[in-house]
């Protein structure tokens, strides 16, 4: 087995891989990872694992960021083939531990997190959402949270229904003023309109912007691709609010969003309903509202998740995991690991 990075396997291969992968989401796909490395500081490090018995096919892929070289993040985990058995991915596995582990003691990594997409393709399979965290027997710790997911498999009128009285509400007042919804592929300059609605978005919440080169990269490719929908709110003109939903595998999710003020119209609620009810006229079968916290009693999150809980649908876990070096790893294995490390050679584990 050899590990080479996501440059040296290409778009087409990685993404094939991706799409075929029951352990892959959107969030392994290649035109996300170009997205994420335009964060601040931020570089890709994602790599494959390639098999180098003749076939030179794809084991495994690990998409993964590198945020100023001490902080590593992954938003997918490990995607295996298909092809794959128990025994051979337990391999792959400590072959990707011993690779890590020598990166991040290369770069005296302070922390490496992963996240586990609810939305993953094996978790709706037969054997039923997984109960345990299935980074817990790899070596991670346990860093659980929740998320809203709608079941898309009923009636319209069903899903409606399981919205609170105070939606249904701001809806049905919304759907009898003199608002449009607009597709972002009808709208000239969309990009700009929706950079300017996230800028104030996040300067009003007292965070720092996302770089204008993240959105270029998710309407230049993921947008135009078909892998989300983004539909704006207009009146008189006037382009107020913006709700982007990642498409992909025929599960939905909500993305990002965007308004000029709070609280107006209750526009995130007529985006996001929707976005829902187009999802589930397109024959998606989930729609996931996005990571909620229960236990939280004030302040900003508990006002995001009394928002996503108002759409009804039921909380599933949210698996992620952070990863510890061991402290046994002795002083000599440390030199040879980062000897092997610093001489740029591959990595090929047989």
């Amino acid at each position: 087995m050899e590990i080479v990075s996501r440059c040296e396997i290409g778009p087409d291969k990685w993404n094939e891989f991706v799409n075929e992968s029951m352990d892959a989401w959107l969030w392994h796909h290649y035109d996300i990872m170009d997205a994420l490395s335009t964060w601040r500081y931020t570089a890709d490090a994602s790599i494959g694992i390639i098999d180098k018995q003749g076939s030179s096919s794809l084991l495994a892929i690990l998409p993964m960021t590198n945020k100023l070289n001490y902080t590593f993040h992954s938003p997918g985990g490990v995607a295996f083939s298909n092809k794959l058995g128990q025994k051979l991915k337990r391999e792959i596995w400590k072959v990707l531990v011993r690779y890590l582990e020598g990166l991040f003691l290369k770069h005296s990594v302070c922390s490496f997190n992963i996240h586990l997409p609810p939305l993953t393709p094996n978790f709706w399979s037969d054997k039923g959402y997984p109960l345990v965290n299935p980074l817990l027997f790899y070596g991670f710790k346990n860093d659980l949270t929740q998320t809203m997911i709608i079941n898309l498999n009923q009636s319209s009128e069903q899903i409606f229904n399981t919205y609170t009285k105070g939606t249904k509400y701001e809806l049905n007042r919304i759907e009898k003023s003199d608002i449009s919804l607009v597709d972002a592929n009808g709208i000239p300059n969309a990009l700009e309109k929706y950079y300017e609605l996230h800028v104030s978005t996040y300067r009003r919440n007292g965070q720092r912007p996302h770089p204008y080169k993240y959105f270029e990269c998710i309407f230049n490719n993921v947008l135009r691709k078909g892998l989300c929908r983004i539909i704006f709110l207009e009146k008189n003109g006037r382009f107020f609010a913006v709700n982007n939903t990642a498409l992909y595998k025929k599960t939905a999710f909500y993305w990002t969003g965007a308004s000029i003020n709070e609280k107006e119209l209750g526009e995130n609620r007529i985006l996001l309903h929707n976005q829902i009810m187009h999802a589930k006229s397109k024959g998606f079968s989930t729609y996931e509202v996005g990571e909620v916290f229960p236990d939280v009693k004030n302040g900003k999150l508990r006002g995001l998740s009394v928002f996503k809980k108002s759409f009804g649908g039921e909380m599933y876990p949210y698996y992620k995991g952070s990863y510890v070096i061991p402290q046994n790893v002795t002083r000599r294995s440390k030199k040879i690991i980062l000897a092997i490390f610093n001489s740029g050679k591959k990595f090929i584990y047989s």
